[in-house]
């Protein structure tokens, strides 16, 4: 099974030990082409800390080396990037990359529900705090599902309801785990369609580096 199909069947797909001598910018290039919702297109580091360390404004601020829970990244953003890539340097096999199907929840709360459901930003994003769907249908194929929890709210009675419903859900769902056991590692997400978070961090495993980068589509 290509990566194509597997992103198709599955929503992600896994390349074990893919040219770990390189950086992830230069695999990006031959991947796809890079998201420009912001001026800088270019990779980022991940690395676990405790939220004595981290802003209040991120994950790490809000959970430390607690588990990460599920999220769409940049659902806050009136277009997401379609798809996210992480990509390990530094490998930490007891910390697991969570992931579940947008597919799911959305045939379990009910497409009509969650395309009604208004969210918008707890804060500005580039001077403005835009409503947005929860999930915007395509026809003939799965739309665009946006979850996160800790930076979009409900604007509307049914915002809240399709927020209570999806949070059932995701309450009740068994999550699929992806481990970095190499450097080189590379996990292609399709951020419109799967929910992803991390396990906690375990003590010794705090080294963990992640290489992050969005894309607008693949080659």
């Amino acid at each position: 099974m290509n990566t194509r199909d597997e992103l198709k069947n599955n929503g992600f797909a896994l390349l074990e030990k893919l040219d770990p001598e390189y950086f992830l910018d230069e695999i990006a290039e031959h991947l796809g082409r890079a998201w420009t919702g912001t001026k800088d297109a270019k990779s980022h580091l991940l690395m676990p800390h405790e939220k004595s360390a981290s802003t209040p404004n991120t994950y790490s601020g809000n959970y430390g080396l607690g588990a990460f829970p599920l999220h769409t990244d940049l659902a806050h953003w009136r277009k997401p990037p379609r798809y996210l890539i992480l990509r390990c340097k530094v490998a930490a096999p007891d910390v697991a990359t969570t992931l579940l199907d947008g597919k799911t929840i959305v045939a379990t709360c009910g497409e009509t529900v969650l395309s009604r459901a208004l969210v918008r930003p707890r804060r500005p994003i580039q001077g403005s705090i835009p409503l947005l769907r929860l999930y915007q249908p395509t026809e003939g194929k799965f739309g665009m599902l946006r979850w996160d929890q800790m930076f979009i709210k409900p604007s509307s009675k049914n915002g809240t309801l399709g927020f209570n419903l999806v949070m059932d859900v995701i309450a009740r769902e068994q999550v699929d785990n992806v481990y970095f056991n190499d450097p080189g590692d590379t996990l292609i997400i399709d951020n419109w369609r799967m929910l992803h978070g991390r396990s906690s961090v375990p003590k010794g495993s705090e080294g963990r580096v992640i290489e992050r980068i969005y894309l607008e589509e693949l080659n």
